[in-house]
C-alpha cells in the first residue's frame, strides 16, 4: 500500500497499533546515523535516548505530503515550539539540537554510543526490577490522566509492589 508505486495507501496501514505501548521494561535508543521519519518514531517510543554526535534526526513527512501519526505524542514530550519546528520545517536536526530540545538524553562521540547505552542499561539492572517496571508503567500510563486517576493508579501499583517479596528484601539490602 504505497501511493508512490501506484497503489492507494491507507492510513491504517502505516499507523501501527495506535500509539500507547504496553511494554514496561525500560527501552534505550542508541541513535547513530539518520533517525528520520520511522527512525524518529522508533526512538520516540523509547524511554531513554542516547545519540552519537554525528546523528541526524527529523520528521520529514511534511516534505513527502504525508502525515506523521506518531507526532501526535510529541507535545507531551517536547515544548510545542520545538514540535512545530521539527514537524513543520521537515528538516533534520543535529544530535546536539535534539538534546537542546529535550528529545535526546545524552550526546556522545560515535565510539562511545553503544558502551554508554550498555552502561545505562547495566545501571538500570542494578535497581530493583519490580520497582523499575512499576515506575515505568506509572509514568507512562499516568501521563495523560487527571490527578485523581493518577493517584488511584499510584495506589494500585504501590499496593502490588508492597505485597511483593522484593519489597521485603529490598530495604534489608539497603
Amino acid at each position: 500500500t504505497d501511493n508512490a508505486s501506484g497503489v492507494q495507501a491507507r492510513a491504517s496501514a502505516s499507523m501501527g497499533g495506535g500509539g500507547r505501548r504496553e511494554i514496561w521494561k525500560p527501552t534505550i535508543a542508541a541513535i547513530n546515523g539518520y533517525a528520520v521519519a520511522g527512525g524518529w518514531s522508533f526512538a520516540q517510543g523509547c524511554d531513554l535516548r542516547i545519540a552519537s554526535e554525528t546523528a541526524q534526526l527529523g520528521i520529514a513527512e511534511v516534505k513527502w505530503n504525508l502525515l506523521a501519526p506518531f507526532g501526535i505524542q510529541l507535545p507531551r514530550q517536547l515544548h510545542l515550539a520545538h514540535v512545530m519546528e521539527i514537524i513543520l520545517l521537515g528538516e533534520r536536526v543535529s544530535a546536539q539540537r535534539a538534546y537542546e530540545m529535550g528529545f535526546v538524553n545524552k550526546v556522545v562521540p560515535p565510539d562511545q554510543l553503544m558502551p554508554t547505552a550498555m552502561e545505562w542499561a547495566e545501571r538500570i539492572t542494578k535497581n530493583a526490577p519490580l520497582s523499575v517496571r512499576m515506575h515505568n508503567e506509572l509514568i507512562m500510563r499516568s501521563f495523560d490522566m487527571d490527578s485523581h486517576s493518577s493517584a488511584a493508579l499510584t495506589g494500585h501499583l504501590y499496593d502490588q509492589l508492597l505485597q511483593s517479596e522484593d519489597s521485603v528484601e529490598g530495604p534489608k539490602a539497603f
